[in-house]
């Protein structure tokens, strides 16, 4: 409903930065509910509102959200591709993660450590401490995997004192599974 609602008022208001933004809300909404479609379509618009814009930032967000709708329809490669075309325009943090996680589920191991490496690289240097929870804990999951255990722990230490510092309960619950399977292996 507010999602709709905020469709409506950034059309009303004619700017193309607020309708971008309220598309993008939409097609994040669609993606959620699996909606891949809907939000496959929602991006393209944004893609050529974009482009026609010249911005480079909001075409790299766009690229990073076709190659997850991408990825969630097992894609693979599309997705890797978009994932890939956003780098080239923004380094952005959030795309070489969902690189590395791409790369961690495929037993591409190295290649899953540098790009989560990399995004942590650039969680530190913008003072995002979200990303770097997520990305952390995602780190203690790449070690398990390797049976390198007490690196493992403290990847997820350093990610349970980001979600405390950023009351990210989400990350939390993810990083406290992480050890608990780490410790159970």
């Amino acid at each position: 409903k507010y999602t709709m609602e905020a469709q409506d008022a950034a059309k009303k208001s004619g700017d193309s930065y607020t309708i971008t933004k309220a598309n993008r809300l939409l097609a994040m909404l669609y993606r959620s509910q699996n909606e891949l479609d809907k939000a496959m379509e929602v991006y393209k618009k944004i893609l050529i509102s974009s482009k026609h814009a010249n911005d480079s930032m909001e075409i790299a967000w766009t690229y990073n959200g076709i190659g997850i709708i991408h990825m969630m329809k097992s894609e693979y490669d599309e997705g890797l591709e978009y994932w890939k075309k956003s780098l080239d325009l923004n380094s952005a943090s959030s795309t070489m993660s969902n690189i590395g996680l791409y790369y961690k589920d495929i037993n591409r191991l190295d290649e899953a450590k540098k790009y989560i490496l990399k995004s942590l690289e650039l969680d530190s240097i913008s003072n995002n401490y979200e990303s770097a929870a997520f990305n952390l804990s995602n780190l203690g999951a790449l070690y398990t995997k390797t049976n390198e255990f007490e690196k493992g722990i403290e990847a997820f230490k350093r990610s349970l004192a980001f979600s405390d510092s950023t009351n990210n309960y989400f990350d939390k619950e993810e990083t406290l599974l992480g050890l608990y399977k780490l410790y159970q292996k």
